[in-house]
C-alpha cells in the first residue's frame, strides 16, 4: 500500500529536539467546534487524502461498485492537521480543554459512500493509530458539527486501547443504526495534541455486523497520526511509514 502526504510545517518544527511527553489524556470529553477549523487554526501544516493521495482499496461494502472501474461515489477519509497559532479554551459542560501555542489538531473528515443494496447503511466507530503515534501526546477529542449529523458519543472508558507496541483512539456512536453517522453524511473528528509531528498511522472504520454480506468496515485506512519530534523523526516518518497491521475494537 503506497503512502504518500503533503507536509508543510514551519522549518522551525524540524529542529526541534526531543520532547517530554504528557502523562497522558487531560480529558475524555468531546468537544464540538463549530464551522471551519480554520477560521480558529488556520491553513492545514499537513494533509492526507485517502482518496487522491493513496493506493488504498476500501473493503468490502465501503465503496460502489462501477462495472466501468470508475466511481465517484467512494467512502473518503482526509486528515488534516493544523498548528494551533494563540491559547485558547474550549468548554463543554462543566469540562474545559485548553490548546496552547504550538499544540496541533488532527482532524479527520469521514464521508460514507451512498447507499444501495452493496454498501452498509452506517458507522459505528472510527478509530485511528499506530505509525508510531504517541498516546502521551493527546490532550483531548471533539468534533466539528455538521448540520443533521449525529455526533459520537465517545469510546472505552480510558479513551485509548493498547495495541501492543502502539496506541488507538477512537469516537463511538450509540448501538442504534439511527444515531450512527450515515451514508452521504459527513462528519470531522478531532484530536488535540502536545506540539508533535504528522506521521503516517492506520484508520479502521467499524460497522454494525450482517449491513452488507462480508462487510465489517475497513481497516489499514492511511491518516496522519502525531509524534513527538525527535531528531530524524520526520525524514523516518515519511520513508519508512511505520505501518502496522491495526487491531479493531468495536462495541465497547
Amino acid at each position: 500500500m503506497k503512502n504518500r502526504f503533503t507536509y508543510i510545517a514551519p522549518l522551525a518544527l524540524l529542529g526541534v529536539g526531543v520532547a517530554t511527553a504528557n502523562a497522558g489524556l487531560v480529558s475524555a470529553e468531546m468537544f464540538e467546534v463549530v464551522g471551519d477549523p480554520a477560521a480558529l487554526w488556520g491553513s492545514p501544516i499537513a494533509s492526507l487524502d485517502v482518496n487522491t493521495e493513496t493506493g488504498y482499496t476500501w473493503d468490502v461494502g465501503m465503496e460502489v461498485p462501477f462495472g466501468s472501474g470508475a466511481g465517484s461515489d467512494i467512502t473518503h477519509v482526509t486528515t488534516n492537521v493544523y498548528n494551533v497559532a494563540n491559547s485558547m479554551i474550549l468548554n463543554q459542560g462543566g469540562d474545559s480543554i485548553t490548546l496552547g501555542a504550538g499544540d496541533r489538531v488532527f482532524a479527520y473528515t469521514i464521508t460514507l459512500v451512498r447507499a444501495n443494496a452493496n454498501t452498509v447503511a452506517s458507522i459505528e466507530e472510527f478509530q485511528v493509530g499506530n505509525g508510531g503515534s504517541d498516546g502521551n501526546l493527546i490532550n483531548g477529542r471533539g468534533y466539528i458539527s455538521n448540520g443533521g449529523v449525529e455526533s459520537p458519543v465517545g469510546g472505552n472508558a480510558s479513551d485509548f486501547t493498547d495495541l501492543g507496541f502502539f496506541w488507538a483512539h477512537d469516537w463511538l456512536w450509540g448501538p442504534e443504526i439511527a444515531d450512527q453517522l450515515q451514508n452521504e453524511q459527513t462528519l470531522t473528528v478531532l484530536l488535540f495534541a502536545e506540539p508533535s509531528i504528522a506521521v503516517p498511522g492506520l484508520g479502521v472504520i467499524g460497522t454494525n455486523p450482517g449491513q452488507v454480506a462480508g462487510a465489517d468496515g475497513s481497516s489499514n485506512i492511511p491518516v496522519l497520526v502525531p509524534q513527538i519530534p525527535t531528531p530524524g523523526a520526520f525524514a523516518i516518518g515519511i520513508i519508512a511509514g511505520v505501518m502496522g497491521t491495526k487491531r479493531s475494537r468495536r462495541g465497547e
